[in-house]
C-alpha cells in the first residue's frame, strides 16, 4: 500500500512538472509564433501617440503583435522590482524613467539586453547616450528629451496688465503685486516624493553659478572629492540655503508647495492660479490636459542671486528586457521608432523632443524646446551619483523642506550635518561632464 501511495505521488509530481514544463513552453512558442510583444510605460499622457505608432508599426510588420501597458508613475520603479523578483520579467520593451541609480540596479541584476551592436544605435547623440552605458556595453537608449525650467504663464500677466520681469527688482515688484492679487507668484511640485530636488534645482544652480560651478554633477565632485564630502560646510549650500528661506519668508515660493505633488502644481498654473511654474518640458503635456488654452512660455526668471536658466536632462529611456523570447521582434520595433520621420511625428504628438538624428519639428511647442535644448544649459541626468538616494537627495531634500517650513538655516543645517553623518552608504563613481 505504501508502495503504491509512493508511486501515485511521484506520478503526480512528475505530471505536474511536465504540466508546468508545457505551459512554459507553450508560453514561449506563442509568443515566438504570434511575436506579442509588450510595451510597458509610465507616461500614461504618451499613451494615446504611442498606440497610433503601435498600430502603424503593426500594419508594416503584419507577423508581429504588440501589447501597449502603461503603469502609474507612484507604481513604475515598485512594479518592476516585484516583476524582477518574482522572476516573471518585466517587458519586452521598456520606456524607463531616466533615474541613473535605478537604471544602474537593473543593469546590475542582468534585467536589460545590451544593445551595442544594434545598428539604430548610430541615430542616437554618442554624448547622450553614453550616460546610460555600463562597461562599455549600452543598454538604454535616451529617446525624448527634457529640460528642467522655469515657466510663464503668460495669460497671468496678461490679465493683470504685467511684463515679464528683466531685473530682480522688477521680479520682486511683480512678485508682491500677484501675492495681493491672491495669485501664488511661484509654485512647483515639493512634495516629499523623487520630484522634490527639480522643484528647487534651478535655483540651486543659481547659486552655483556664482561660486563657479557649472552644474550640480560638478559642485558635488568637488565637495566629494576635495572636502572630505562635506557638503554641508561649503558656502555655497548655505548661500542656496538662505535664497529659500528668504524666497518662502516672503511668500513668493510658499511652503504650501511642499505638500503639492507635481501633478497639483502643474494644474494651479495651467488654471491661471500661479504665474511660473518651477517644473520641465516634460509638463507641456499634463498643462495642455488641464487648460488647452493656456498660453505659456520658458523663460528665464530673474532673482536676486542670479536667472533661473534650468539645465538639460532626459525624458525617457528606451531598453529591452533581457529575458525576452522575441529580442530581433524588439530591435525592430526600436529601428523604427528610431526613422527620423517616426520620431518627429510622435515628438509632435506629445509635445516632446525626440533625441533621434534628424527629427525636424513641426509642432511649434516643440521647436520652442529644441531651440531651449540647444542652448548652453548644464546637463544632468535625473541622478548622478550612485547611491543618490540615500547619499544626497533625501537628507538635503530634508534639509530644504525644513528651512522653506520656517526653520532657521543654522538649526536646519544641524540637522543636516547629523543626517549625513549616520548615512552608511558611500559614493562610488560620478559621472562628469
Amino acid at each position: 500500500m505504501k508502495k503504491i501511495i509512493a508511486i501515485c505521488l511521484l506520478l503526480s509530481v512528475f505530471m505536474v512538472s511536465c504540466r508546468k514544463e508545457n505551459v512554459d513552453q507553450c508560453k514561449v512558442l506563442s509568443i515566438h509564433q504570434q511575436n506579442t510583444l509588450s510595451v510597458m510605460s509610465w507616461r500614461q499622457e504618451d499613451a494615446p501617440a504611442m498606440k497610433n505608432l503601435i498600430d502603424d508599426f503593426e500594419r508594416s510588420h503584419p507577423g508581429i503583435k504588440m501589447e501597449m501597458e502603461c503603469v502609474s508613475l507612484p507604481q513604475y520603479a515598485q512594479t518592476i522590482q516585484v516583476r524582477l523578483s518574482s522572476g516573471t520579467g518585466v517587458s519586452d520593451v521598456i520606456f524607463l524613467k531616466p533615474d541613473l541609480d535605478f537604471f544602474l540596479s537593473l543593469t546590475n541584476r542582468k534585467a536589460l539586453l545590451d544593445l551595442s551592436e544594434c545598428d539604430f544605435l548610430d541615430q542616437y547623440p554618442k554624448e547622450l547616450s553614453s550616460v546610460y552605458a555600463v562597461n562599455e556595453k549600452q543598454y538604454g537608449i535616451p529617446y525624448t528629451a527634457n529640460v528642467i525650467t522655469t515657466i510663464c504663464n503668460k495669460e497671468v500677466l496678461n490679465r493683470f496688465d504685467l511684463q515679464m520681469p528683466r531685473c530682480w527688482e522688477e521680479t520682486e515688484k511683480i512678485f508682491n503685486f500677484l501675492k495681493k492679487s491672491g495669485v501664488v507668484p511661484i509654485v512647483c511640485g515639493g512634495e516629499q516624493t523623487d520630484d522634490m530636488d527639480k522643484s528647487y534645482l534651478p535655483i540651486f544652480l543659481a547659486n552655483a553659478e556664482q561660486y563657479r560651478y557649472q552644474s550640480a554633477r560638478i559642485f558635488f565632485y568637488y565637495v566629494h572629492t576635495q572636502q572630505t564630502g562635506d557638503i554641508l560646510s561649503n558656502d555655497m549650500v548655505q548661500s542656496f540655503l538662505e535664497c529659500m528661506k528668504s524666497l518662502a519668508d516672503s511668500g513668493y515660493y510658499p511652503a504650501e508647495n511642499l505638500n503639492l505633488s507635481k501633478t497639483q502644481a502643474t494644474e494651479l498654473f495651467a488654471n491661471g492660479k500661479a504665474a511660473f511654474l518651477l517644473g520641465d518640458t516634460a509638463s507641456v503635456s499634463t498643462i495642455y490636459s488641464y487648460n488647452p488654452d493656456c498660453e505659456f512660455e520658458f523663460s528665464q526668471l530673474p532673482m536676486e542671486f542670479g536667472s533661473l536658466t534650468g539645465y538639460k536632462s532626459i525624458g525617457t529611456v528606451l531598453g529591452i528586457g533581457s529575458d525576452t523570447p522575441a529580442r530581433e521582434e524588439c530591435k525592430e520595433f526600436i529601428s523604427y521608432l528610431s526613422q527620423p520621420e517616426v520620431a518627429t511625428a510622435y515628438g509632435d504628438a506629445i509635445n516632446q523632443l525626440v533625441l533621434v538624428n534628424g527629427v525636424t519639428p513641426q509642432n511649434e511647442m516643440c521647436l520652442k524646446i529644441k531651440d531651449l535644448f540647444d542652448q548652453k544649459l548644464s546637463f544632468d541626468p535625473a541622478a548622478c551619483v550612485s547611491n543618490y538616494e540615500s547619499w544626497y537627495r533625501k537628507p538635503f531634500n530634508d534639509l530644504v523642506a525644513r528651512v522653506i517650513s520656517g526653520q532657521p538655516v543654522k538649526l536646519a543645517l544641524e540637522y543636516g550635518k547629523k543626517a549625513y553623518a549616520e548615512l552608511i552608504a558611500v559614493t562610488k563613481y560620478i559621472i562628469l561632464p
